[in-house]
This record gives structure tokens, C-alpha cells and sequence, in this order.
């Protein structure tokens, strides 16, 4: 018999800004310097209700409104020189200051309000360097140099790329490099296994820092009209955070655990007179585990497990049809499906798929470039539900949201 009465509403607002200037000036020994300044930002708004009523057990009724801000920004200034190349060799350097911003805010009918605004600026500055060893072989080295201001510790980032190019049909390459994140989305899981997603900077925490070592092999294969590229690759990821509230212990409990994912990205591209079409696939994995032993080496939480960001499958499909003034471009995307749960790591999972198209008319070239056209979202109105969202209550029921419905939108774009 059903004695509970539970229900979960919320609306999410999120608003997206950004600007950027470029100057760059060509040099009569033939170097190219540039200037670059950049502003981006993302600022989420969410209000929710929750309500939960047992007939039995009051005690377990709830009733909290709850209203969740959380914003990331990030200012860069940039310089690059390219230096003068030739056909074995190529240089190009650069260094910049780039900050980040996040801010959050939290205010609940039995909590009180939650405020935190942190910025984090940073020197960066890289080398990379372009080395043709014969016609068919050629390395590009690199590396890459960051400097957090507020803990003045340097991040060295190496990388590597191998090509062998044995005609022209063929390509196949070889990549590795260690890269560092200074922002990242963390997820928060309450005491009911609702996860709650957030951005945060990477030195809130100085335990670990977020890093990652990817490995990438491939092919491309151009014949005529058609391209085709496949990519092996395989990823390892530390310190990412999670956060819980647990009803057995008081206050914010927090672990640090390392990932891996790997697959195979598969691409194909052909252009028939001036219309574009392109076809995507991916398989691939992803695990994690934490990053600290607990209970000895064969303890269950010492092993990979799935992620709840694993999607085994997903397909996408696209046309661009150039009939000038007019343009028509079409999206198709189809996904296997994404756990449905956080804690139990259950397998069960529902397809996702959406169909976009827009249309766009271009005015006649001139100053400034004006385009503007309408677009319409999940044509179909395919039923998708997001299942690493959720809202959990009591009675281990779980109420889940769904995903971007039929939306028209119209756009208006002005470039100077």
C-alpha cells in the first residue's frame, strides 16, 4: 500500500556571454605575432521544490524550496609569434594571463544562505615545434607551462605527436600528452542520492590536482570527395571530486577518485558539389575508482567500476546544404544511454536520440556580416530523460527529468 505523497518541480535559467578581440600583425622576415583578449562566462539559476508526506511517519515529511546559483567565467590575454618556417622546420611560442571565476550561492527554507566567490589567475605559456624529418615522417614536440598565482606552483604539460604520411591518400598518427584543468564540474550527492552538479576551481582542494594523460592513435584515408579518420584512444584522469551528505555521518564527506576511458572514434566526410555531409561514431568505456586504497588491495572500492558518465554507443549524423542566400543544416544524434542511477551503479539505461534542423539566410557579403534564420530543437519531440540528473526522497523513489523538448528558437548573428 502506498502512504507517501511526494512530488519534485524545478526551473533551471542559464545564460551564456562572451567577447573576444584578435590583432595580428605578418612580419616582413615572415614571422606572424597576435593579440588575443577573450571573456566568456556561464551563469546557471535553478529554483526547486521538493515536498515528501508519509501518512505513517511525519517524521520523514520534507518540504524544502530551494534556489541554486552557480556561475564560471574566464578573462585571457594572449600573445603568440609564429616564427619564420621553412620546409623541415617550424616554432611558434606563446604566453599569456588567463582567470577564472566561479561563484555560488545557495538559500533554502532550513539552511542558511551559502555564498562563495573565488578567482584563481594563472601565467601560461607554451613552445611547440613543427620538425619534418623526410617527406613521409614528421614530429611535432611541444610543451606547455602553467602557473597558478594564488599557489605559485608550476604545471608542466608535455606532448607529443608522431605523423607518417606514406602518399597521399594516407596519413596515420601517433599522440600522447599530460594535460591540467583549472576549472571543473563537480557532482554533490545528498543524503537521499540526488546529485547535484556544480563548477568549482581546482585549488578549492589542494589534495590532488585535476590531471590527465591521453594517448591517441589513428589513420585518415582521403579518396576524391570522401575522408575517412579513425582514432584509438585512451584517457586516465586524477583527482576528480565528489562530495556526499550521508545520513550516517554529520557535515560534507568528500573523496577524490581517477578515471579511465578509451575507444574508438570513427568519422566520415564526403562533399557533393557545394553540400557537406558527415557521419560519427563512437564506442567506448569509462571507469572509475577511488584514488585512495580503503579496507586493504581486494577491498570491493579498490577495483574500476562503471562511470556514471559511461555511454557505450553514440552515433550522429549531419547535412549542410548550401543553397546561397539560403543555408540548411541537419543534426542527428543517438546515444545508448547513461546509467540511471549514482550509488547502486545499476546497468539500466534508456536510448537517447534528437533530430535538429535550422535555417539560415545569409545577407550579401559586406561590413558587417549579418546572418539570421530560425531553429528548431528536437524536431520529433523524442521523449529523452536524463538519468544522471535526479531528485531522490525517502522512500527510495526516484523522479527523473526529461531532456530538451520541441524548441524554436530564432537567432539574429552580427560579425564586425
Amino acid at each position: 500500500e502506498n502512504t507517501s505523497d511526494y512530488s519534485f518541480n524545478r526551473h533551471i535559467k542559464k545564460e551564456q556571454e562572451g567577447g573576444a578581440f584578435y590583432y595580428g600583425k605578418k612580419w616582413n622576415n615572415g614571422g606572424l605575432s597576435s593579440i588575443k583578449m577573450a571573456y566568456s562566462g556561464l551563469n546557471t539559476r535553478s529554483v526547486s521544490a521538493t515536498f515528501f508526506e508519509d501518512a505513517k511517519d511525519s517524521s520523514k515529511n520534507i518540504k524544502i524550496n530551494n534556489l541554486f546559483r552557480n556561475g564560471i567565467g574566464e578573462s585571457a590575454f594572449k600573445l603568440d609569434h609564429y616564427f619564420p618556417s621553412n620546409k623541415r622546420h617550424s616554432l611558434s611560442v606563446g604566453m599569456g594571463l588567463i582567470q577564472n571565476s566561479v561563484a555560488f550561492r545557495q538559500d533554502t527554507m532550513n539552511q542558511s544562505l551559502k555564498r562563495h566567490l573565488r578567482k584563481s589567475p594563472r601565467l601560461t605559456g607554451y613552445v611547440k615545434e613543427d620538425i619534418s624529418i623526410n617527406r613521409a615522417v614528421s614530429i611535432n614536440p611541444g610543451i606547455r607551462i602553467d602557473v597558478p598565482l594564488t599557489e605559485l606552483k608550476a604545471y608542466l604539460q608535455p606532448r607529443l605527436e608522431l605523423y607518417i604520411k606514406p602518399n597521399d591518400n594516407w596519413r596515420f598518427k601517433l599522440a600522447t600528452g599530460l594535460y591540467n584543468q583549472f576549472i571543473s564540474q563537480n557532482m554533490l550527492i545528498d543524503s537521499f542520492g540526488t546529485p547535484i552538479y556544480f563548477w568549482s576551481l581546482v585549488d578549492s582542494f589542494d589534495k590532488y590536482s585535476l590531471a590527465s594523460v591521453h594517448y591517441v592513435s589513428g589513420l585518415n584515408y582521403t579518396y576524391k570527395r570522401f575522408n575517412l579518420n579513425v582514432d584509438a584512444f585512451y584517457k586516465n584522469t586524477s583527482g576528480i571530486d565528489r562530495f556526499y551528505l550521508l545520513p550516517s555521518a554529520k557535515g560534507l564527506n568528500h573523496s577524490s577518485l581517477k578515471s579511465r576511458t578509451y575507444g574508438v572514434d570513427i568519422s566520415l566526410r564526403t562533399k557533393l558539389r557545394k553540400h557537406d555531409f558527415w557521419l560519427g561514431y563512437t564506442i567506448s568505456k569509462s571507469e572509475e575508482m577511488l584514488m585512495d586504497d580503503i579496507e586493504g588491495p581486494n577491498s570491493p572500492w579498490n577495483f574500476y567500476i562503471r562511470s556514471p558518465y559511461d555511454q557505450r554507443h553514440e552515433l550522429k549524423l549531419a547535412a549542410f546544404f548550401n543553397l546561397s542566400p539560403f543555408h540548411i543544416s541537419m543534426n542527428y544524434v543517438y546515444g545508448s544511454g547513461l546509467p540511471n542511477t549514482i550509488l547502486h551503479f545499476m546497468d539500466n539505461e534508456r536510448p537517447y536520440s534528437r533530430f535538429d534542423i535550422a535555417f539560415l539566410y545569409q545577407f550579401e557579403k559586406g561590413w558587417p556580416d549579418i546572418q539570421t534564420g530560425i531553429s528548431l530543437l528536437n524536431v520529433f519531440d523524442t521523449e529523452n530523460i536524463r538519468y544522471n540528473d535526479f531528485t531522490g526522497f525517502p522512500n527510495q523513489k526516484q523522479s527523473y527529468p526529461y531532456a530538451t523538448s520541441f524548441t524554436p528558437t530564432i537567432f539574429l548573428n552580427i560579425n564586425f
